[in-house]
């Protein structure tokens, strides 16, 4: 299974990242992360869940052996995200998102370098004030206060991988996955299988495009066959039957691939 990438989302409040972290957990291709805290479960909170709650010696224990991406102590209460529970489900093929201010965002990539870093912009600070002000559930202080503390965070940017505006929940979701796929698609992310093809090419191995069944994926296939091709490699490709088999790479495939005897 491939493993899944930590995705970092900063943002001034109001910029919607809520929201949109909702749109993408809907695909089920990813996780939020969740917080371990000091402080006492409210009615319906549910440990492991909306939490993990801890006594302060016990975080304090995780501090001192490295195990939280990073902290902070608000109200008397530790606050922090369990490297642990990130890693497990990163290994399980999720991708993480971390829904963090700037600070903390900083923390995170110094402690896993490859983390993605996000930046959502609303489409302007008029439009932000307007948002904030339509919640209903700030004074004109708080409003203000967090729009000061909006300047603040975008000057910030630079330290960011990506910058998306939300204009559209559905547009703003749709980007960010587009992102996290194109991330997922770098070389350093898919070192074992470039190197597996380059072994089958030194060593003259059949190789079996399994293709797509939609027009980009057959011109896929056209292009990559024709390189391969070039170099003097036996090719063949496999385009499964959508209604039939689904779409993506699975097991039935392979195997018909086998038992049809694709790969001499």
């Amino acid at each position: 299974m491939k493993k899944g990438l930590l995705i970092v989302v900063s943002g001034p409040s109001g910029a919607g990242k809520g929201t949109v972290m909702g749109k993408l957990l809907e695909t089920g291709k990813y996780a939020l992360s969740i917080s371990a805290t000091t402080r006492k479960p409210r009615e319906g909170e549910i440990d492991g869940k909306s939490y993990f709650f801890k006594t302060k010696e016990e975080f304090e224990q995780l501090i001192a052996d490295k195990r939280l991406l990073e902290y902070a102590c608000f109200c008397d209460n530790y606050y922090g995200t369990p490297l642990d529970y990130v890693q497990e489900q990163m290994n399980n093929g999720k991708n993480v998102i971390l829904e963090i201010e700037v600070q903390g965002a900083m923390e995170v990539k110094k402690m896993l370098p490859d983390t993605v870093m996000i930046f959502m912009l609303p489409p302007s600070f008029e439009e932000l004030h307007n948002r904030l002000v339509n919640r209903g559930t700030e004074t004109i202080d708080v409003i203000e206060k967090r729009m000061s503390r909006a300047k603040e965070e975008v000057g910030l940017i630079e330290n960011y991988d990506y910058v998306v505006v939300n204009e559209d929940i559905e547009d703003t979701a749709s980007a960010i996955d587009n992102i996290v796929e194109s991330e997922k698609s770098k070389v350093k992310h898919n070192l074992n299988t470039v190197n597996r093809i380059l072994k089958a090419m030194g060593n003259k191995e059949k190789i079996i495009i399994y293709g797509d069944y939609d027009v980009d994926g057959i011109t896929s296939i056209t292009v990559l066959k024709s390189f391969l091709e070039t170099n003097n490699l036996q090719v063949d490709y496999y385009i499964p039957n959508r209604l039939e088999e689904g779409y993506g790479l699975n097991k039935p495939a392979v195997k018909k691939i086998v038992d049809e005897k694709y790969i001499a």
